[in-house]
């Protein structure tokens, strides 16, 4: 509502206006989206002539219940509560307007009429050149009979060299008419003021005022032929003079007061924020504040995401980002990737927390016209909404981006020295309730997270950790294994360990909760699974009421698995347990591939260590080898004995060498190539013991794609595993199978290669453990080649699956992003 002052038509302020004043209903209209809008008219008495009102700020006031709709509101402002409103305000409009400087200037001219003895005065301060076409001055006060309605028909013509007002200022010195040194007569004001000639006036004096780099005017009038003498111009120049320096006193003491209630606003914002982390809409309230103290037209607030190094809306939020204020364009939806690249540009930018442009259309950070179009042909944000400044704003914790805000003026704003220290101020209040409200450290072990490199151990902190700051019943980590073409999330760990998984231990992305949200990649609250009809059920011994799911994503917007926390209470999980949860998921990502590089690291070491040990080793056992024939072939042994035990060592060496050939295969790395899949192929089988009894295809294999990035001795190695684990599964001889294929699936090309055989086949209990490190059905395996498989795979992006069927045949499928597109 308006705070208001009622005037009289001379320029005084008439204090009893609220016991002639009448309220009466206008409009009250039902709006499904705001709610109730009621308008009040207010009259004053038809008694109360020659009056006017003067608007000199605005009230706010009502009640704020988080997440409700208007429908759900209890409280409501009456009729009669809005009218006393009205009338506190009124109220303290008088003590309101002593404190405005256009207070202080009205008592200057005041003073100059009684001096004068003048008919009225008025008097302009602040010229502002954006103001119309010749622009106007920011403050304009009158004094005297009928000066509010002289004022508004007679406005001095501000730009005209000519005009009184503008030679007073350019010479600094005061300028009459009729002025006698000018050669004026009594009708001289005809000339320079026509409206106010045939208004009554017949004299006019002009004084400059000048208050630092400000200036202004003060106009006095005469309704009667005035000719001024030396000692009245005297005592208005010492007037004009002291005016001057009470006007600087008003404006410093504005500043003053100004600055102080600026510093309480952002302590009451700065408590505000520290007392509200968990509230849902605390960017809005960031910029709701913002807006407010630093007087912007638009202030957007962006939450900042360390894990995914980007500015990245939250799924399904259709007001992202959170924006306040006055937009010209509300029908345009604000698109993230169109109009916003902002917060990128000020993170590149990067030189200080605050960015400062005068010219916003043109600015490279706040996205300027010379960019690529929007696809739906519209301005870009900044230029559609006329903005001319901007400040762009990083919300950091120390270190750590949280958020970034951006607050856009429709007029030229310098931005004193003096803002930016409340402007850092409620940037760092607001980035701390940022932080809180995430919740990123909450614990020794949930920092333990990005640091245990152990995989199967920070499966268990996680789901641990998951139920902890949730309260759930269970836990439980589902990580997306299998081939591109029939991914699944597959169980790895749960909490509290006891608890068993049904059937479903792992389930197609199709499938489930966690499958919606490996889907959707977006987190998913379900208070009732029962009224659900994604919901399946995992767990046998656990009566499930309510499920909060989240997804495990990488940097690249890529499905790693979900984060899944159950209870058996109806309604249990809120939307802060929503946000916990997801701030958990995204440190899991990070620990998770930790673990996967602190493993990557532990293979290289191995590999520059073993690669000494097998050159030795295998340097002394082919010594020994190479006696032991020599001793054989030389006829002198007769023991047969001692033969046959000399062939088996012999045997052993051979075998052992071809071992160490094997893995140094593995743990020596070459540089990557282009490489033909199957000349690869050939090699591996040339290098591979193949028996007689065993028919090898490999017709179905070619060179029509090459794989990402592969290095060639390595990926002998891995088909040299596989070849050979399909014979010992054919110990009576068979079939193997070999081909390649390229594949297109989900928009992305893939090299498929495949070893088949038609031997014993594994247990479905088995192909669960078969990559596990040291798991083995070999006497003499060691549990290292299907393990090393998987890992060299994965860190070509790739993946190997098995699928078996006891006394069938075993096939092995390797999965590898390709470069050739033309498919």
């Amino acid at each position: 509502m308006p705070i208001v002052l009622v005037r009289h038509i001379h320029g005084g302020i008439y204090e009893d206006w609220l016991l002639d004043a009448h309220f009466s209903p206008a409009e009250i209209k039902k709006d499904d989206e705001s709610g109730y809008r009621s308008v009040i008219k207010v009259n004053l008495s038809s008694d109360v002539a020659d009056t006017e009102f003067e608007i000199i700020g605005t009230l706010e006031a009502g009640y704020y219940i988080p997440n409700a709709s208007f429908q759900q509101l209890k409280s409501e402002i009456n009729y009669e509560q809005a009218i006393g409103l009205f009338r506190f305000a009124a109220r303290q409009a008088l003590a309101i307007r002593k404190k405005l400087l256009s207070y202080a200037l009205e008592k200057v001219a005041k003073g100059a009429k009684q001096i004068l003895k003048a008919d009225s005065a008025d008097l302009h301060f602040l010229f502002d050149d954006r103001r119309g076409i010749e622009g106007s001055y920011v403050y304009q006060v009158c004094t005297g009979r009928d000066c509010r309605r002289f004022l508004k028909s007679h406005l001095p013509r501000y730009q005209s060299p000519d005009s009184l007002g503008q030679r007073a200022i350019r010479d600094r010195k005061p300028k009459f008419v009729p002025d006698p040194v000018e050669g004026h007569d009594e009708l001289a004001l005809e000339k320079f003021n026509e409206p106010a000639f045939n208004d009554g006036f017949r004299a006019t004096v002009a004084f400059p005022l000048f208050v630092g780099d400000k200036h202004g005017v003060l106009y006095v009038h005469f309704r009667k032929t005035h000719w001024f003498n030396d000692d009245e111009i005297g005592w208005v120049e010492n007037f004009a003079n002291n005016a001057t320096t009470a006007i600087r006193h008003a404006i410093n003491y504005k500043q003053i007061r100004d600055s102080a209630d600026t510093l309480i606003n952002l302590h009451s914002v700065v408590q505000s924020l520290a007392n509200q982390p968990e509230a849902d809409d605390l960017l809005r309230h960031i910029a709701g504040n913002t807006i407010n103290i630093l007087g912007a037209d638009v202030v957007t607030v962006y939450e900042y995401s360390e894990v995914k190094s980007d500015f990245v809306p939250q799924k399904g939020d259709s007001d992202y980002p959170v924006k306040v204020g006055r937009l010209f364009f509300e029908e345009v939806k604000i698109t993230y990737l169109d109009d916003h690249c902002g917060p990128k540009e000020l993170v590149k930018w990067g030189k200080d927390n605050i960015y400062h442009t005068s010219n916003t259309r043109e600015d490279q950070v706040m996205c300027n016209k010379e960019r690529k179009p929007r696809k739906d042909g519209n301005e870009f944000f900044v230029i559609r909404e006329q903005f001319k400044s901007s400040l762009g704003i990083l919300l950091k914790v120390g270190q750590e981006i949280v958020g970034a805000m951006f607050v856009h003026y429709r007029r030229p704003y310098s931005f004193p020295k003096e803002d930016r220290k409340g402007v850092e101020i409620m940037a760092s209040a607001a980035a701390i309730a940022i932080k809180n409200r995430r919740r990123e450290v909450i614990s020794e072990d949930f920092r333990k997270i990005i640091t245990t490199p152990d995989l199967n151990e920070l499966l268990k902190l996680i789901v641990k950790q998951a139920r902890e700051i949730t309260n759930s019943s269970v836990g439980e980590i589902r990580l997306l294994e299998g081939p591109p073409t029939a991914p699944k999330l597959v169980s790895r760990a749960l909490h509290p360990e006891e608890k068993h998984l049904s059937e479903l231990n792992s389930n197609e992305l199709t499938k489930g909760i966690t499958g919606w949200v490996a889907r959707n990649k977006t987190a998913r609250l379900v208070p009732d699974v029962s009224k659900d009809d994604d919901y399946e059920q995992f767990f046998s011994d656990l009566d499930v009421k309510s499920e909060l799911c989240v997804p495990l994503l990488d940097k690249g917007e890529n499905v790693l698995g979900t984060l899944l926390v159950d209870s058996v209470d109806l309604g249990k999980f809120t939307e802060r347990d929503k946000r916990v949860l997801q701030v958990l998921a995204d440190q899991a990502v990070i620990g998770l591939q930790n673990a996967e590089s602190a493993e990557d690291e532990t293979l290289i070491n191995l590999g520059q260590l073993s690669s000494h040990w097998i050159h030795a080793t295998k340097n002394s056992i082919g010594g020994v080898r190479t006696r032991l024939g020599d001793a054989l072939g030389s006829g002198n042994i007769d023991s047969t004995i001692v033969r046959s035990m000399g062939d088996k060592i012999l045997t052993a060496a051979s075998e052992l060498i071809e071992e160490m050939n094997k893995l140094r295969e593995f743990i020596i790395s070459d540089k990557p190539q282009s490489i033909d899949p199957q000349s690869i192929m050939e090699q591996a089988i040339k290098k591979s013991i193949v028996p007689d009894n065993i028919i090898v295809d490999n017709s179905l294999f070619s060179s029509n794609s090459l794989p990402e990035g592969a290095l060639e001795q390595s990926m002998i190695g891995v088909f040299r595993e596989l070849i050979q684990n399909a014979v010992h599964a054919m110990p009576n001889g068979g079939k193997l199978l070999i081909g390649n294929k390229v594949e297109r699936i989900n928009g992305n090309v893939w090299v498929v290669m495949w070893v088949h055989d038609t031997g014993k086949g594994i247990s479905k209990e088995d192909q669960e453990k078969i990559f596990d490190l040291g798991f083995t059905k070999k006497p003499d395996g060691s549990g290292f080649g299907l393990w090393w498989v998987k890992r060299y795979l994965k860190r070509l992006k790739g993946n190997v699956t098995v699928e078996s069927i006891e006394g069938k045949g075993t096939l092995f499928s390797i999965y590898l992003p390709s470069k050739n597109l033309d498919i």
